[in-house]
């Protein structure tokens, strides 16, 4: 993480069950500085519910998050093992009102993720425009 030292270090978890669609669907990033995802065009990342619970101190606490947008990404890095369809993985998504539990707080913003993931990587990065949302 590239939180603050003294950020969860009670131990303390914030675990967030999020429900999520990756979609099919191209979607233009409208904030700039997005280059984690390979640039200003990504693919929409879906949020199935509009909220998730978690129990904190004074019980259960909603917690609002909306959809982002994805991208599978060849890894390039030289000396990287280009062998069985390994890929970045990059998503982010949107917490309006942050988190918190314990000592450990998430900021209201953008959230970033990143994997990697296996698969037919020509088949994952390629889409048209007019693909049914999926």
């Amino acid at each position: 993480t590239m939180m603050e030292e003294s950020w969860a270090a009670s131990g303390a978890r914030l675990l967030l069950p999020v429900n999520l669609s990756f979609s099919r669907r191209p979607v233009e990033i409208d904030f700039p500085g997005e280059e984690s995802l390979g640039g200003r065009r990504a693919r929409r990342l879906d949020v199935l519910d509009d909220s998730v619970t978690l129990v904190g101190p004074a019980g259960e606490v909603r917690v609002d998050v909306a959809g982002g947008a994805w991208s599978a990404l060849p890894i390039d890095e030289p000396g990287a093992d280009r062998s069985g369809g390994a890929f970045k993985l990059r998503f982010f998504l949107d917490f309006p009102s942050g988190a918190e539990r314990n000592d450990v707080t998430l900021p209201p913003g953008r959230v970033f993720f990143s994997g990697v993931g296996f698969a037919d990587v020509a088949g994952v990065t390629e889409w048209s425009g007019d693909e049914a949302d999926r």
